[in-house]
């Protein structure tokens, strides 16, 4: 069984470094990513995606990108359930990455490859 994903975008958000209770280094990044195909107004789509960044990764990321940079991520996705506060479970998919690669050196000026 394989469970894997590739998600080439830009970045939307301005990447942070957060650290959790136990010292591990983590971000959150949301990647955009362009539609191969116009809507019934002939405009391309975007999705948003977030993807969450550990240890040297998150801090690689956080340390030399910026909206709008242009990155690669290869993962896994894995479920995850939430607790509220009216105790309802809330469950999403996330996106979690295994490996990054900047890809801002690949583009042209008018973005590109």
């Amino acid at each position: 069984m394989i469970n894997e994903v590739i998600i080439v975008g830009k970045l939307a958000k301005e990447p942070h470094l957060n650290q959790t209770n136990s010292g591990h280094k983590i971000s959150n990044i949301v990647l955009e990513t362009v539609r191969h195909y116009k809507n019934s107004y002939g405009l391309y789509e975007s999705d948003f995606l977030e993807i969450t960044l550990w240890h040297g990764m998150a801090q690689t990321i956080c340390e030399t990108c910026k909206v709008g940079s242009f990155i690669a991520v290869k993962g896994r996705i894995q479920p995850r359930t939430f607790l509220e506060v009216d105790h309802k479970h809330f469950s999403c998919l996330e996106i979690i990455a295994e490996k990054v690669s900047i890809l801002d050196s690949y583009l042209k000026k008018d973005g590109t490859f």
